[in-house]
C-alpha cells in the first residue's frame, strides 16, 4: 500500500506572508517542517516557472519528500460545442500535459467547463471521450476531472465516473468541496463520504481510490455562495476540538473516518481558508490518531 500524504493547495497564506515564503522553492521545506508532504499548485502559479526552476522545484520536491500535483488553467472548456474554444481548450490542456511532465509529475487535475447544451448527457459524454482519447494517452501521468460545483453544469459524480471507466489513467477528482456543494451539503456524516468513495470503488474498483486526490475544508453557505472555513470552527464563529454538529461541514474527522473504513491511502490537500497547513496538520493527525484507535 502506498504511504498516506496530507498537504495543501497552492502557497498558505501563512507562507508567503514569512520571510522564507518570498523565495516559492522554500514551500518543500516549509511543508517538510510541518511533517507535510503533498503539494498541490495552481497553473497560473507555475507556467512562467524558468527551466532553471523547474529543475530546483524537481530537486526540492525529492529532498524534502513532497508530491507536486498540478491544477491545469481554470478557463478550460471542452463543453461549449464551439469549435473554437475546443481547439483552444485543447491546447491549453496540452501545455499543462507538458508541464507536468517537465515537473515530474504524475498527477494533473482539470475541469470540462461549462455547457448550456440540451443535448442528452449521454451524448455529451461520448463526445468528450472522442476529444480526450486523443489527449490522455500518457500513462505516465494520472488525470484527474474536477466535478462541477452546480448541478445545471454537466459533470456530476456519476458523469465524471462514465469517462473514467473508457480509460486506464483517469479519475474523477475527489473534490469534497464541490461534492458538498452539488449534493445540496449533506456530506454531514462519514457514512454520506463512503457513498462516494463506494461509488467510484463500483465502477473503477476498490483500488483505484488509492490513486485519488482529495480537497477539503468545511463550507458556509452565505450570501448566495460558500465560503471555505476552518475545520472546527464553529457556527458561532468559535474553534472547537470536539465532535459537534455546530461545526462547518465536511469535517476532517468524519473525511478520515471514510477513507480507514476502506483502508485507503489518497493524498489529501487542505484548501481551509487562510490555514492551509493547519488543515493539513489536523487531517493527518486525525488519520493517525483514528488509526491508533483501530488498533487498541
Amino acid at each position: 500500500m502506498t504511504e498516506i500524504r496530507f498537504g495543501v493547495y497552492g502557497y498558505p497564506s501563512n507562507f508567503t506572508k514569512e520571510e522564507i515564503g518570498k523565495q516559492k522553492e522554500n514551500i518543500f521545506s516549509w511543508l517538510h517542517d510541518m511533517d507535510l508532504h503533498a503539494l498541490l499548485l495552481d497553473w497560473s502559479k507555475i507556467c512562467t516557472l524558468s527551466d532553471k526552476k523547474i529543475i530546483k522545484y524537481i530537486a526540492l520536491a525529492q529532498e524534502y519528500d513532497v508530491q507536486i500535483c498540478v491544477k491545469a488553467p481554470k478557463d478550460l472548456n471542452f463543453l461549449s460545442f464551439q469549435v473554437e474554444e475546443e481547439e483552444k481548450s485543447i491546447e491549453q490542456l496540452k501545455k499543462a500535459i507538458a508541464l507536468t511532465k517537465k515537473l515530474e509529475c504524475h498527477d494533473l487535475i482539470f475541469s470540462l467547463g461549462d455547457t448550456k447544451s440540451t443535448l442528452e448527457h449521454k451524448v455529451i459524454t461520448k463526445h468528450l471521450i472522442k476529444i480526450l482519447k486523443p489527449l490522455l494517452k500518457d500513462e505516465e501521468i494520472r488525470f484527474h476531472i474536477e466535478p462541477s460545483c452546480t448541478p445545471s453544469v454537466y459533470g456530476s459524480l456519476t458523469e465524471l465516473l462514465e469517462i473514467s471507466k473508457s480509460f486506464s489513467n483517469v479519475y474523477p477528482s475527489f473534490n469534497l468541496i464541490h461534492l458538498h456543494a452539488y449534493n445540496h451539503c449533506n456530506l454531514i456524516s462519514p457514512e454520506r463520504i463512503v457513498r462516494l468513495l463506494k461509488q467510484i470503488a463500483d465502477i473503477l474498483g476498490e483500488t483505484s481510490l488509492n490513486n485519488l486526490l482529495v480537497q477539503i475544508c468545511p463550507l458556509s453557505y452565505e450570501q448566495g455562495r460558500f465560503i471555505p472555513k476552518t475545520f472546527g470552527e464553529r457556527k458561532t464563529g468559535q474553534l472547537s476540538f470536539f465532535d459537534s454538529n455546530f461545526e462547518y461541514f465536511p469535517k476532517a474527522i468524519d473525511y478520515i473516518q471514510a477513507i480507514r473504513s476502506f483502508n485507503i491511502t489518497p493524498t489529501t490537500f487542505s484548501n481551509t481558508y487562510k490555514t492551509e497547513e493547519i488543515g493539513a496538520m489536523r487531517l493527518r493527525d486525525s488519520y493517525f490518531y483514528q488509526k491508533m484507535k483501530e488498533v487498541e
